[in-house]
């Protein structure tokens, strides 16, 4: 079971990947990139004939349920698993590790939810691109409440902390699009 929650809460090794040099201090870059093909399957998926459930609202409203399941069932498994870990500041992280990604795979979703279940883009790579970096960016910056979240000590604080970095991507995401027509 060990080896499981580690790989759920990694995002199936992501996490582990070793950052290069200039991206020390970006813990998520990749849990947060290797959700895009997730988030583009609800894209692509409508569009292909095999795909007989319609309704890819309800669709990913289930799968954001499922990763916050799993998230939430993997994550103190993993932190044990994964024992304590260094991060780039020379820190040693009990929980939370650098590694553990799945929250930012929720993050993702979460950020990504307006140009699947509302906004009509004209470009998608573009807006998804602008959906990666709004996320990343306040998943390093932190706005309030999240620091709140990070507190917490437990697997809801990890996850809750990436949700409401993606709400807030997602409402400027929103903005963006709509504005820019992107």
């Amino acid at each position: 079971m060990k080896k499981l929650a580690v790989l759920i809460a990694t995002w199936f090794g992501s996490g582990l990947i070793p950052p290069p040099k200039f991206m020390h201090g970006i813990a998520g870059t990749y849990g947060s990139f290797f959700a895009l093909p997730l988030c583009l399957l609800f894209v692509w998926l409508p569009t292909l004939p095999f795909w007989l459930y319609q309704d890819t609202v309800v669709a990913y409203i289930y799968l954001v349920i499922i990763i916050t399941a799993l998230g939430l069932w993997s994550v103190q498994r993993a932190e044990w698993a994964l024992g304590p870990r260094t991060d780039w500041k020379g820190k040693t992280k009990f929980r939370d590790q650098n590694q553990i990604v799945i929250d930012e795979v929720l993050g993702m979703l979460v950020t990504c939810a307006p140009l699947i279940l509302a906004l009509q883009v004209q470009n998608w790579r573009l807006a998804y691109l602008i959906a990666f970096l709004l996320f990343r960016f306040f998943g390093i910056v932190k706005v309030p409440p999240t620091k709140k979240w990070d507190r917490r000590q437990d697997a809801i604080g990890v996850m809750m902390g990436d949700v409401v970095a993606g709400v807030y991507a997602a409402i400027l995401l929103t903005i963006t699009v709509l504005i820019f027509k992107i």
